[in-house]
């Protein structure tokens, strides 16, 4: 009780004023709960994401692996064809000794001793189709292996004459005899290759490249 003369004064405050604060002070439960699902959602976002970026990479490398094959390959057996009947260029010895779509055999005089009996002067190249591999053989000595994963039952080698007409040979195999081996001016040569695809289920990998060479030391063949 006031003495007297003297006024009360009673400080008052809205009503909601203390619910605010309350509000303020902390999270809810429903606040708490839409966080947490914000943040799964972009967890879940993010790692398919970053999957998605793997299998993109892995991808890339399985294709340049098939072309940096490929082109290695091309590059080698573009220089062996491309010498083909060098210091034999006469009627009876082209240098091509064996032409067939999946198989061909080369020689060439590297030392001019008259011979082909030298390191290197004898080459050769087969499509193993059950292993799915090109070999290479010099010489005498066993096949090695060159390519893996090429296509099987693919034509590795096309042949044109002078005038860029395909030779194709009437023999089991499309092999060429003696007289169309002769007229063999330009060799294609075709590597196409697959690899599993790095998803399951996805189609394979593939690759194909192709070189065309000129057999600068062939003469037109005519009889005598």
């Amino acid at each position: 009780m006031a003495p007297p003369g003297c006024t009360v004064i009673r400080a008052s405050q809205p009503r909601g004023a203390v619910r605010r604060r309350s509000r303020q002070a902390g999270w809810s439960l429903v606040d708490l709960l839409l966080s947490s699902l914000f943040i799964a959602l972009l967890a879940a976002i993010l790692h398919s994401t970053s999957i998605a970026a793997m299998h993109a990479v892995r991808v890339r490398e399985v294709a340049d692996d098939l072309d940096e094959n490929a082109r290695i390959a091309l590059e080698i057996m573009a220089r062996d064809i491309r010498d083909c009947g060098y210091g034999l260029a006469t009627a009876t010895d082209r240098g091509l000794r064996d032409a067939t779509p999946t198989r061909i055999r080369v020689a060439r005089d590297l030392d001019l001793d008259g011979e082909t009996a030298s390191a290197g002067e004898r080459v050769s190249y087969a499509l193993f189709g059950s292993s799915r591999q090109l070999r290479r053989q010099a010489g005498d000595a066993a096949p090695q292996p060159m390519v893996d994963n090429l296509v099987a039952e693919q034509e590795l080698f096309r042949f044109f004459d002078g005038d860029g007409n395909e030779i194709s040979g009437a023999a089991a195999g499309g092999d060429l005899d003696e007289r169309q081996r002769a007229t063999v001016r330009w060799i294609e040569i075709t590597l196409s290759l697959d690899a599993p695809h790095p998803i399951p289920g996805e189609l394979p990998i593939t690759a194909e490249h192709r070189v065309r060479v000129s057999l600068r030391n062939g003469q037109s063949w005519s009889s005598p």
